[in-house]
């Protein structure tokens, strides 16, 4: 019987082996603003990948989060593109490959948009439509990422999660929020820039399983899939600094200190004793030199 169970769990895995298909998934919220669009990508992407793997690809899109870190862990993703924003927020294991390109950029600004107003603290009390990443992660994104410490976000805005640039965009034009916090790209008309953030990296590709080099081969040859029109070289470093910037925030900077004027005293009464004159207060003339000598 024991042997039995043996044969039939090694054909079982066998089985589930030769099932499983190559898989890409794509968690993209704030790179493709629309979900049709990211499906499409992740099905081009997965086609364009089939001939330099040598094998059939699969492409998965996730509107949510926790279903593609869900699916990133438990091996179900032999492949993930995903916003940096959110690699700095999970716990994923995998080896960044590669850096997506959109419209020729690989790093991009944040920007905080409204209809009215020109500075950040004039929304203070306000709601901030912020997209969604790990649970209750916004405030530390939005303070230490994109405000760079300067500004707490979440004592100075209300913050909304939403899934994606649409629907943060969507919330203001609503008017359920005073502003958003999306990716700068194209904006309604009658949007108002007040804020941009340093630029970070856009979209990044982890090998979650299998060769990371053929990987890294296999996208770097593919030419992408609109949006991202090529894959480039990305350096781990880069990311890694972007994962703590976001858990630590920034160091604390050193204050300026501002250069005191030079002083330029005159020394030509210092280096020519002739020009320095004895000035004796006129008091002293009043008194008498006293008629005892005091004892040597």
């Amino acid at each position: 019987m024991k042997r039995l169970m043996l044969v039939l769990s090694m054909l079982g895995a066998s089985v589930q082996a030769a099932e499983h298909k190559y898989t890409v998934g794509v968690f993209l919220p704030t790179s493709i603003a629309d979900g049709q669009a990211r499906f499409e990508f992740a099905e081009a992407l997965a086609k364009g990948l089939s001939g330099p793997l040598g094998q059939p690809v699969a492409g998965k899109s996730f509107a949510k989060f926790e279903d593609f870190t869900k699916a990133a862990s438990d091996g179900t993703l032999d492949l993930a593109v995903v916003d940096a924003w959110a690699l700095a927020q999970g716990n994923l294991k995998g080896e960044p490959v590669a850096l997506g390109s959109i419209a020729g950029q690989t790093h991009r600004r944040w920007v905080v948009v409204a209809r009215s107003g020109n500075f950040v603290k004039e929304l203070n009390g306000q709601k901030l439509a912020v997209p969604k990443g790990a649970a209750g992660q916004e405030a530390k994104f939005a303070t230490n990422v994109v405000f760079a410490g300067d500004y707490q976000a979440n004592k100075g805005f209300k913050l909304v999660p939403v899934p994606a640039i649409d629907s943060a965009l969507k919330a203001v034009e609503s008017k359920s929020a005073a502003a958003a916090l999306v990716p700068q790209g194209d904006l309604p008309k009658d949007f108002k820039v007040i804020y941009r953030s340093p630029r970070i990296p856009g979209a990044v590709a982890l090998s979650l399983r299998g060769d990371a080099a053929a990987v890294r081969s296999a996208l770097l040859s593919s030419g992408g899939a609109a949006p991202i029109t090529k894959f480039v070289e990305v350096k781990a470093q880069e990311l890694e600094d972007l994962k703590n910037l976001f858990t630590k925030g920034p160091p604390k900077r050193i204050p300026a200190v501002a250069e005191s004027p030079t002083l330029r005293p005159p020394v030509e009464p210092l280096v020519d004793m002739k020009k320095v004159g004895y000035v004796l207060p006129d008091f002293l003339e009043q008194f008498d030199s006293p008629s005892e000598k005091p004892d040597d």
